[in-house]
């Protein structure tokens, strides 16, 4: 069986599998895409590896002492699952601009086409806000991760737990850009005003 990941590793025009600095140069070329929500991701990409550094390297000091217990495994493993998540955003994020740029550019001439592309670009409105969400929710519980890192970590790199809790804070912080950008575009309040509450409730978690 070919799962997700496997397929996603293997496909080339994916943004996620470029290197470090192709991804820099299509980010500041004139395309509109990728843009912020993708960068975001990919930042917190870097927060989550971090992270599982620091566990990773403590629980081979450990293991080299004879210390260690497997009190850590569900932690490497939220970790990954965590990371998975982030790196499937990185692209994720860059398609739904490009719906909503889609929807944009759908024809308007008369009353009916002037309706369904309304109602097309509130659906990747809403949709796109959802991502959005969803990518702060990630980053959100990267962030308490760290926590369980960090009374774990060797002294020696407790420091990048640390960081990696930072990073993952202003990937949450900022996900809010995104997510009042799009909600502040649909139309129906109900749904605005519930991005909205979800929103504050996931910054009211933050430290």
């Amino acid at each position: 069986m070919i799962t997700e990941k496997s397929t996603r590793k293997e496909n080339p025009t994916l943004l996620i599998n470029k290197t470090l600095k192709q991804y820099s140069d299509i980010l500041q070329s004139d395309a509109p895409t990728p843009g912020g929500g993708s960068a975001l991701a990919y930042a917190g990409t870097l927060a989550v590896a971090l992270i599982g550094m620091a566990v990773n390297v403590t629980k081979t000091k450990l293991c080299k002492k004879n210390l260690y217990n497997n009190g850590a495994e569900d932690l490497l493993k939220k970790l990954r699952q965590l990371e998975e998540k982030m790196c499937d955003f990185v692209d994720k994020d860059t398609v739904a601009f490009a719906n909503i740029l889609a929807a944009m550019r759908m024809p308007k001439d008369t009353p009916q086409q002037a309706e369904s592309r309304k109602a097309e670009l509130q659906r990747q409105y809403y949709r796109s806000a959802l991502l959005s969400l969803d990518m702060m929710k990630t980053a959100v519980e990267i962030y308490f991760a760290a926590d369980d890192a960090i009374q774990f970590a060797d002294r020696f790199v407790v420091s990048d737990a640390h960081i990696g809790k930072s990073l993952a804070k202003c990937v949450a912080q900022n996900c809010t850009h995104n997510v009042d950008v799009n909600a502040d575009c649909i139309f129906d309040t109900s749904k605005r005003q519930a991005i909205r509450n979800r929103k504050n409730t996931l910054l009211s978690q933050l430290n």
